[in-house]
Formats: C-alpha cells, sequence, structure tokens
C-alpha cells in the first residue's frame, strides 16, 4: 500500500506513549492517519515475530505478517477516524505459517490539543487468553459497572480509558472538574476516579461538589483519588474531601481491576498501594509528625501542659493569619506575605507542630531566594498543611 504523506504527530507525545504502552495488558498499539505503527508494546513485536516494538515503528499492517488482512484492518482504523467512534469487535488475522488468530480490538481515535484526531489507539486481546487468564470471567460481570474518570492528561485519558472499556465497563471521561460537576449532576456512576490538578478546580472541590449532589440521592459513589504527590497532607485532604482512598499515579490496568473488583462487585481482596480511607484518617489521628506536643516540652524545658496550651493560642491565630496571608499573595504582596509568614513561623517553634514548621520554613525560604513556581508549590503546601492542623485539632 502506498503511503501518503506522513501525518504530522508530536514526537515528545510519541516518546510518552511509547513508554506507557510497554507496561500495557495484551497487544496495544498507535498507528497515525496513514496507518503506519508510531507507538505498541511488546507483545505486539512478539506476535509478529519481532524482537522489539522498534522493529514494527514505521510500518503498516500490509508491511507485516498478516498483510493478506490489512484491508480489513485498515478499514476498521479508517471508521474510527472518519466516525470519531470507538470500534469494539473480533479481528481475525492469519499468519504465513497458516495459523488463525482471533482478536477482541478496542480501538478509540486519539486527539491533538485542538481536538482534532491524529489517529488512533488500539488494544487487543486474544480471546482465549482474555476469558481465561486476564480476565476470569470475561466481561460480562462487568457490563453494569460506570465509572466517570476526571482526568486532563491525554495520555493517562487513553490508557485508563482503555484499560476500563476492556474491561467491559461503561466509562466517561472528562478533562475538568465543572464538567465532571456537570456529569455527575445529570448521571449515575458506581466509581469515579479523581484527579487533584484539574486545570480549573481542586480534586478535593470537585470530591466535596459530588458528595454534595449525592446527598439527595440513594446510591453513593465510590470516589478513588489519583495523584502523583504522596505525602500524608495531600493523602489526608483526599479523604477529608470525601473520597473513599488514594492512588498513586500511574495507575495500572491490575488496579483499576482491584479497585473495581472492590468497590463495585464488593470482593473482599486487597488493592495494590491502596491508601484506604481508614488508614489515612488512623495515621493522621495518631498525630504522628503533626502535632508532637511531649518532644517540643522536652527540648524547650517547658511542660507538656503549657506547650499544648501554647497551641491552643495558635489555633486561635489562624483565621486572621490565613486572610492576611491570602490577601497578600492574591495582591501580590510578596513583601507583605515573607514578613507575615516570618511573624508566623517564629511562633511555630514553640507549640509542637513539626510538619506545620518544615512546610512554613520552605514557604519563607523560597520567598526570598525561590523561583516564582518554587513560591507556588511551598504556599500551597504551607496552607496544606494547615487545614491538616486545624483539621486535627477538631478531631482531638
Amino acid at each position: 500500500m502506498k503511503k501518503t504523506n506522513p501525518t504530522t504527530v508530536d514526537e515528545s507525545f510519541v516518546q510518552s506513549l511509547q513508554r506507557v504502552l510497554v507496561g500495557m495488558p495484551g497487544h496495544t498499539y498507535c498507528k497515525d492517519l496513514d496507518g503506519v505503527y508510531i507507538a505498541c508494546n511488546e507483545s505486539q513485536a512478539k506476535v509478529l515475530g519481532f524482537s522489539s516494538p522498534d522493529s514494527i515503528i514505521g510500518k503498516t499492517d500490509f508491511d507485516l505478517p498478516w498483510k493478506k488482512n490489512a484491508e480489513q484492518l485498515r478499514a476498521n482504523d479508517q471508521y474510527v477516524v472518519s466516525s470519531g467512534k470507538t470500534f469494539r469487535e473480533e479481528e481475525i488475522v492469519t499468519l504465513p505459517d497458516g495459523s488463525t488468530m482471533i482478536y477482541l480490538s478496542h480501538k478509540v481515535p486519539y486527539r491533538d490539543d485542538a481536538g482534532t484526531i491524529i489517529g488512533v489507539m488500539g488494544m487487543s486481546f486474544d480471546t482465549t487468553t482474555l476469558l481465561s487468564h486476564d480476565m476470569p470471567g470475561g466481561r460480562e460481570q462487568y457490563k453494569d459497572v460506570r465509572v466517570l474518570l476526571v482526568e486532563d492528561n491525554r495520555i493517562a485519558q487513553l490508557t485508563i480509558m482503555m484499560t476500563l472499556r476492556e474491561l467491559g465497563c461503561y466509562a466517561v471521561v472528562v478533562g475538568s472538574g465543572g464538567a465532571a460537576i456537570d456529569e455527575f449532576r445529570d448521571n449515575t456512576f458506581n466509581l469515579i476516579y479523581m484527579d487533584i490538578g484539574l486545570p480549573d478546580l481542586e480534586g478535593y472541590d470537585v470530591v466535596k461538589e459530588i458528595r454534595a449532589i449525592e446527598s439527595n440521592r440513594e446510591t453513593k459513589a465510590s470516589i478513588v483519588i489519583l495523584t502523583a504527590h504522596t505525602d500524608e497532607a495531600t493523602e489526608f485532604n483526599c479523604i477529608d474531601s470525601g473520597a473513599d482512598g488514594v492512588l498513586s499515579k500511574p495507575l495500572s490496568g491490575l488496579q483499576s481491576k482491584q479497585v473495581i473488583d472492590r468497590f463495585v462487585i464488593g470482593r473482599s481482596i486487597d488493592i495494590t498501594g491502596f491508601k484506604s480511607k481508614e488508614t489515612v484518617l488512623a495515621s493522621s489521628k495518631s498525630g504522628a509528625n503533626i502535632i508532637d506536643s511531649q518532644h517540643a516540652a522536652e527540648s524547650l524545658g517547658l511542660s507538656e501542659e503549657l506547650v499544648k496550651g501554647l497551641l491552643k493560642t495558635l489555633i486561635s491565630s489562624i483565621p486572621d493569619v490565613l486572610k492576611t496571608v491570602q490577601d497578600a499573595k492574591a495582591s501580590s504582596r510578596l513583601d507583605l506575605l515573607k514578613d507575615e509568614v516570618h511573624k508566623f513561623h517564629g511562633g511555630l517553634h514553640y507549640v509542637g507542630v513539626p510538619r506545620l514548621e518544615k512546610a512554613t520554613d520552605t514557604l519563607e525560604r523560597d520567598l526570598s531566594e525561590g523561583s516564582a513556581q518554587d513560591v507556588e508549590i511551598s504556599y500551597q503546601k504551607f496552607l496544606d498543611e494547615i487545614n491538616v492542623l486545624m483539621d486535627m485539632c477538631e478531631e482531638l
């Protein structure tokens, strides 16, 4: 088959995509508008007799051992491109040795940042392997599972959605907090995967709004937050917003299946790397590194009761401090912000709040010598630690 001019595909996206596909289940691949493979995993390469994915990149199905079936494979790809719809059917291919292979293929369009379709991404499973190994019981057990994925990263959207749909779930993806709230208000879901860093709203706020919507419903969705930040403050904020648990990115196909089995199907199983609501709250309530009045008392030579009294005084002052700090930040008065943070920092040495003290120290240092990005990160961490401390004191 004669190739037309190559489709323009962002090279950094291709490289990122190839790294993601390496760990994906089944035979996973991506083609441009001309049917040229731009990425695939090792399973796709090995079934065709190649030693690595690099041997397939740049080829079309007409160049591969199943070239007798290339016209049909190409037609399936073109359906996805022209319609913008998902293709989910069996594809039959014949190899040179005469053996026939049947794959359950799931193909979706992928788009550039402007929303233009620039190719096809696919995931195919050998039918026998799918039913007997990868997904016990086949797809039927997950057909009524409804999942809402809230994620603004394009690669994450594609990979997670394909995994969910290969399980047989009904899955919807949105890229912003506002869209998630609208989608949830109009529909019902069993499970929500929620990113924190959305372009318009914090994931925490979206979870709170969803829980508010549910107050008038009989059913409640399970919410699992996906985050690249695994510190205790972030985990506590996730749970405090109303989520059922936290998973570190990236989300694997196995983890997603385990989450659905546990929260939707109702199986008593462990989820790899999962921080449950109970685990996070138990850690927070222990006060480890959040409040340590005993250590502060020993270090300062004061009574623990006196330190606790000083802590209560600090807590009562925080609302006023926060208002001044947030007003200064909003008006870009970094000089005022620095002065207020410095004054606040000075009192933390005496009250036994090591995590907040560390976060405040980092913010004060970044305000003096850090970049604008450093300030943004440490400022958010400072606010997170204040929220954790305030919530912790309410619990106590």
